[in-house]
């Protein structure tokens, strides 16, 4: 298939992904040279209403520099924890495919931050094995999604999902319960003290978090354009195709990696749901579901034998998301 060359160079993978990202961000540095400036979206976080210090130019670098890190945690876990060694390179170009076409991806979001600190409670939680306690793990990942909730608020939500995770990888008691909850209100406790002594108000955080968890009546989906559903669309679609395939594919699959793949599929879920309940507050939530969305597009392509077939919905897919870009 193609990049098949550079499956073990990682160097090769993350240079290629740059340039590849770069071209999609270039339309939005032609925009800021024309405009002088660009629409940021903080609309869901803790940090809405802060000044930015970051030029135009400078955010696009910054996104870029954000998207690659998180290619590179989705690839760190896939090579950790998942047992299915093929075409493991396509996770970096996949996510870049994804979330490129979208201009307002473009700059930092609290999505961008939001993506890399879910990987990273992913890679806690994922080390947890029901031959071993695994507290410190427990408290790290959870913590790690209170991170992102700070970030975003919306993905305060996944912490629903992460107990089932948690479920799935151990036997499960009250101190597990205690130390999630520790662990996922830790990085709300930092912020409160931050809070106190910068503005004098210490439930800044906590208010600001539980005010953007309520969802507003009726919804109002952003305004995205024909092509962009399209694309969407076709994720979701092969998305599901995948899980429809692995039915099959799963016989073999090592018991971790069957868990880890399911953990994937029902953050997405709750991701989706998440964007359509919340999609009139923060339209970057959709970066989230690209982030779960990606390992599961991986096995699709690993899934399929036939290199043609492969290499066709693959050039699919970045045709789609460039044509996003313009139409």
């Amino acid at each position: 298939m193609i990049f098949d060359n550079i499956r073990r160079n990682l160097t090769a993978i993350f240079v290629s992904a740059f340039f590849a990202l770069a071209l999609f961000c270039s339309v939005t540095l032609l925009d800021i040279r024309q405009n002088g400036t660009i629409d940021r979206e903080w609309a869901c976080s803790v940090f809405s209403g802060l000044p930015d210090f970051i030029p135009a130019n400078a955010s696009v670098a910054v996104s870029i520099a954000l998207l690659l890190l998180t290619g590179l945690l989705l690839y760190k876990i896939n090579m950790e924890h998942l047992s299915v060694k093929s075409r493991e390179h396509l996770l970096v170009f996949l996510w870049i495919i994804q979330t490129g076409g979208f201009t307002f991806l473009h700059v930092p979001t609290e999505a961008h931050f939001a993506a890399i600190f879910i990987l990273c409670s992913c890679d806690s939680l994922f080390h947890i094995s029901k031959k071993t306690i695994g507290y410190s793990e427990v408290f790290m990942s959870a913590m790690y999604l209170g991170l992102a909730s700070v970030f975003c608020s919306i993905a305060a939500y996944l912490f629903v999902a992460y107990i089932i995770a948690l479920y799935r990888f151990k036997y499960v008691t009250f101190r597990d319960w205690a130390i999630a909850v520790v662990g996922f209100l830790m990085p709300f406790y930092f912020s409160s003290l931050v809070s106190f002594f910068v503005s004098g108000s210490w439930s800044y955080p906590i208010r600001v978090t539980l005010s953007n968890l309520v969802p507003e009546f009726p919804v109002v989906f952003p305004d995205f354009s024909a092509m962009q559903i399209v694309f969407v669309t076709l994720v979701l679609l092969l998305t599901l195709a995948k899980i429809l395939a692995e039915m099959k594919f799963g016989e073999g699959l090592s018991q971790k990696t069957i868990s880890s793949n399911l953990i994937f599929s029902i953050f997405l879920l709750f991701s989706v749901v998440l964007f359509v309940v919340f999609a009139s507050k923060s339209k970057s939530i959709l970066m989230i579901i690209f982030t779960f969305a990606t390992p599961l597009l991986r096995v699709l392509f690993v899934i399929i034998k036939k290199n043609f077939l492969a290499n066709l919905i693959f050039a699919i897919l970045a045709a789609c998301s460039f044509a996003c870009l313009f139409f």
